[in-house]
């Protein structure tokens, strides 16, 4: 043929050579992707199918039909590496890769500007996309890598459905989904509907589990923060029937739970209680030590403060003990107790010494005869004054200097 008619290659002698010398595994797929061409192509015209007997080539430009078993490709050692159609297994385009490296490809879409791999499914429950690793140390079964976006991308239509799902069936346990950073965010989440999550967590385990778990081995485990008013940074909230715990702090060494804040008049730890017949604002328990503690490095200031606002009164601070001391007040170079304004005892009061006798005897419980009873009389009668006043048992007896003419006042103190 002369040089009109015959193409000449625009490529040189030792480019064509190079050419020639692709390798096996190219060739192959090239040649997947000009099945997938087929099928696509055919259905992009809609052409009628064209019938191809068991063993024929396959048509260009057309639909084959007829086929009852897979077209596939192999290597001259009988491994196969591509198939096309395969109706005894389902699979519409398979490929492997034997290369024996961590770079080989099996199945490899791209795309300029759209989509490099689509799959979709219309069966409850299967995959529009799958991948499996069947290494035994452990690989990965679908990866996705980005220079600039998302790496792996999920989207859902369905209420209450995941946009990315993972699921661990490990015996051991592991991770259903887990995110992972060099110099980031190991995985975040976001939403724009009002009184959403954008991380939600929840355990359905039979004995009760963890909804979310975070661990640091240096540095915060769960750090939340907030920009909007009188909201949280970190929220935990208790639905349980019986009652449980809404936010819980934890520490082998250190403290459970820390709060602080640079606000002016503001808490590093506040607690509010809502219950309609009341409860605890702010409640602390201890084993063997104290069950709240409070200190301050300022003069003048408090350690624990308690402020009553209550319409009809009530308590500012209050301190109980079954067989201790309710309040205990200490201090080694200042004021241990110090008293702003009417002060009231259950073990003080009032009795009076009937006319005619020099003595009253007083009953009250936990006066022992080891108290200390303090006694006054409350109005001036020459010659009258307290000679003594006598503990016993559950009771003490307020000796006069004489008889008195008239009943007279007499107010005591019991201290122990």
């Amino acid at each position: 043929m002369d040089d009109e008619t015959t193409p000449r290659s625009p490529i040189g002698k030792d480019e064509a050579t190079a050419t020639r010398a692709y390798s096996r595994r190219s060739m192959i797929a090239g040649a997947v992707a000009a099945g997938a061409g087929i099928v696509a192509t055919g259905m992009i015209m809609g052409s009628e199918p064209a019938l191809a007997t068991q063993g024929s080539a396959v048509l260009l430009g057309q639909d084959n039909t007829d086929a009852t078993s897979r077209t596939g490709l192999f290597t001259t050692d009988n491994t196969w590496v591509a198939q096309l159609a395969d109706p005894t297994e389902g699979y519409g385009v398979g490929g492997q890769d034997n290369s024996g490296t961590s770079t080989g490809i099996g199945v490899s879409g791209i795309s300029s500007s759209g989509t490099g791999v689509y799959g979709t499914s219309g069966g409850n429950g299967q995959h529009g996309v799958s991948g499996y690793n069947t290494n035994t140390g452990g690989g990965i079964g679908v990866f996705g890598s980005t220079i600039s976006g998302a790496g792996v991308s999920g989207e859902t239509a369905g209420d209450g459905s995941p946009g990315v799902g993972g699921v661990d069936n490990s015996t051991g346990g592991g991770f259903g989904v887990q995110g992972s950073s060099n110099t980031g965010i190991g995985v975040q989440g976001i939403t724009t509907a009002d009184g959403q999550a954008a991380v939600s967590a929840m355990d359905l385990s039979e004995f009760g589990g963890i909804g979310l778990s975070a661990a640091s081995s240096a540095g915060t485990g769960v750090l939340g923060t907030t920009a909007g008013d009188g909201q949280n940074g970190v929220a935990g909230e208790d639905t349980s029937a019986g009652g449980g715990v809404g936010l819980h702090g934890s520490s082998t060494n250190g403290t459970g739970v820390h709060g602080l804040t640079t606000g002016n008049g503001q808490s590093g730890v506040a607690g509010t209680d809502t219950s309609p017949h009341g409860g605890h604002g702010l409640y602390g328990t201890s084993t063997h030590g104290t069950g709240v503690h409070g200190l301050t490095t300022a003069n003048g200031q408090s350690g624990v403060a308690g402020v009553d606002t209550s319409a009809d009164g009530g308590h500012g601070a209050y301190g109980n003990s079954t067989k201790g001391i309710g309040v205990y007040a200490e201090s080694a170079k200042g004021t241990a107790l110090k008293v702003n304004g009417p002060v009231k005892f259950s073990t003080s009061g009032t009795t009076e010494v009937p006319a005619g006798d020099s003595r009253v005897t007083v009953t009250l419980a936990g006066v022992t005869t080891a108290s200390l009873i303090l006694a006054t009389p409350q109005a001036d009668v020459a010659g009258i004054y307290v000679r003594s006043a006598v503990p016993g048992s559950g009771s003490f007896t307020i000796n006069l200097s004489k008889k008195v003419t008239a009943a007279l006042a007499v107010a005591w103190f019991v201290i122990g």
